[in-house]
């Protein structure tokens, strides 16, 4: 990977996760406050859908036979 595509890569993730610890908690509290299993339902759905893009778009490269 070039040194400009880790840059913008490691950007995009240093944004993601400053929103997702900003906004995180105070989300968290206002789905507790409704109800506790609409919360625990959308963590389970979102680490699934996490998963299923993970295992989609990480390939491993093949090693080479020399």
């Amino acid at each position: 990977m070039k040194k400009k595509e880790r840059g913008t890569v490691t950007s995009f993730y240093s944004s993601l996760r400053f929103i997702g610890v900003a906004m995180g908690p105070p989300l968290a509290a206002l789905l507790m406050k409704r109800e506790t299993s609409m919360l625990l339902f959308l963590l389970v759905a979102l680490c699934f859908l996490a998963s299923a893009i993970t295992f989609v778009a990480i390939k491993p490269e093949k090693e080479k036979v020399t």
